[in-house]
């Protein structure tokens, strides 16, 4: 037979598991969500350590981002004829690349530290437009390069994403 005294500490030890269990499930619970926010995060935002080598199929050939960025300006450029600086300005924004723009004046951006490592400046690869000489930027990201693309595209080109790691 169980006193009373015994069946309330029972009843105690119980409710003290049930709590227990209950902390331990929101434990769990939580450790989960970090867990698929990080998986998350690693998936959109890839760690710095690791090197983008996102391929861009373009016109049956394969690029890496700066190269089909100049690739893609040049192309354009043959295509509609285009050499005013100012209308290419205005259909390739300098706020899709960033503080260093998308094409700029050869001798602007030879004022930059290190131009040759953001700027495109061989013969084969400057733009000879109406007012001089024009480079194109190298320093394009997993970020920006999509604002590149979607410009493409609405003018009528088609970029293939091959492959990321």
């Amino acid at each position: 037979m169980v006193t009373d005294k015994q069946y309330r500490d029972l009843l105690d030890r119980f409710e003290e598991l049930e709590r227990k269990y209950a902390q331990m499930s929101r434990d769990i619970a939580t450790i989960r969500m970090k867990m698929d926010v990080s998986a998350a995060r690693t998936y959109a935002e890839p760690e710095q350590s690791r090197k983008d080598v996102t391929r861009y199929w373009f016109d049956g050939q394969l690029y890496n981002k700066r190269r089909l960025v100049l690739v893609c300006i040049k192309r354009y450029i043959a295509d509609t004829g285009t050499t005013d600086p100012v209308a290419l300005s205005e259909i390739f924004p300098d706020c899709i690349q960033g503080s260093l723009g998308v094409i700029r004046p050869a001798g602007e951006a030879e004022q930059y530290s290190n131009a040759t490592e953001h700027y495109f400046f061989k013969d084969e690869d400057v733009l000879y437009l109406d007012d001089g000489i024009y480079v194109v930027c190298k320093d394009w990201t997993v970020k920006n390069i999509r604002g590149f693309i979607d410009i493409m595209e609405t003018l009528g080109y088609e970029i293939k994403t091959v492959n990321r790691y």
